[in-house]
């Protein structure tokens, strides 16, 4: 939770001007070491605190020095606001530091623009959640049991680089040892998440061939029936959609080809046909082909 504890900090210092690292220390149940990195973290950032040793010493902020609010916009405060509560929703930060935030803005008053809410994830997401952070954080592998999208379930050992929230659900990017390339994996189906040893040099875990080739988007082209109207503008921008001589709906959309965008093609059902490019077109065909031999009888 150190964006917590960075905007505490600041807000401790701005009030009493000068404390003691053990102070600092105690109150956020850190230990010293955490502090002066913490203190080093702000100073990189433009806050004018530093140590002083000596009797008189300690973390202190600079002579005269107020929060200038003038260098944020009231749409810059805002928008910082909303960021912090996100990060409170997700348990990154505590759930007063937004509050904390608007008092050193001088916006304490002013209602909350933005809630989130992330309690559908059930009893177990939260502590998934953390467990994935703190690997990212602290460049540690990640191993866990996951469900792909046929239902077949199978032990990955990862190193994790990125959180992703997208269309509606978390994705975690991460180097697959098994695979030997970077995968995105769904949060929801993955199970019994294991922190494992550091890797100290993950730059040899995430070979830039291999992440250039898995992000790289693919142009798609669907056409989808006027009948899927209700879900078009869901699920596309308003760019991507034209509409063609027949009243149906053409797509053209950019994608990393995987299980999702399989998933979400076939979710179309008969309404929906791939135009191009060929392999998915084909792929699907297979997809399809491998569905109906389940319904031969």
């Amino acid at each position: 939770m150190q964006i917590s504890r960075l905007i505490e900090i600041i807000y401790i210092l701005l009030d009493k001007k000068s404390v003691t690292a053990a102070y600092l220390a105690e109150k956020f149940e850190i230990s010293v070491r955490t502090v002066y990195r913490d203190i080093e973290a702000l100073s990189r950032a433009g806050f004018p605190v530093y140590a002083e040793r000596g009797r008189n010493g300690g973390i202190k902020i600079m002579d005269g020095y107020c929060l200038d609010k003038s260098l944020l916009t009231e749409n810059d405060k805002s928008e910082l606001i909303g960021a912090v509560a996100g990060f409170s929703a997700l348990g990154a930060a505590d759930g007063q530091t937004a509050q904390r935030l608007k008092n050193i803005l001088g916006c304490r008053d002013e209602p909350d623009w933005i809630r989130i809410d992330f309690s559908d994830w059930g009893a177990s997401q939260p502590d998934l959640y953390q467990t994935v952070k703190s690997c990212i954080s602290e460049k540690r592998k990640l191993s866990f049991d996951y469900y792909n999208s046929r239902g077949e379930m199978s032990h990955r050992n990862t190193f994790p680089v990125q959180l992703i929230f997208k269309s509606k659900a978390w994705y975690l990017s991460a180097y697959c040892y098994e695979k030997k390339q970077m995968r995105f994996f769904k949060l929801r189906r993955m199970k019994r998440a294991a922190a494992g040893e550091r890797c100290n040099s993950p730059e040899l875990c995430v070979p830039e061939n291999n992440t250039e080739r898995y992000y790289r988007p693919t142009e798609i082209v669907l056409k989808i029936s006027e009948n899927m109207a209700y879900r078009i503008y869901d699920d596309f921008d308003e760019e991507e959609i034209s509409r063609a001589e027949d009243g149906s709906f053409i797509i053209t959309c950019s994608f990393p080809v995987d299980d999702w965008v399989y998933g979400m093609i076939l979710s179309y059902a008969e309404s929906c046909e791939v135009l191009s490019p060929a392999d998915i077109r084909e792929n699907v065909r297979e997809k399809l082909s491998a569905m109906m031999k389940i319904y031969k009888k």
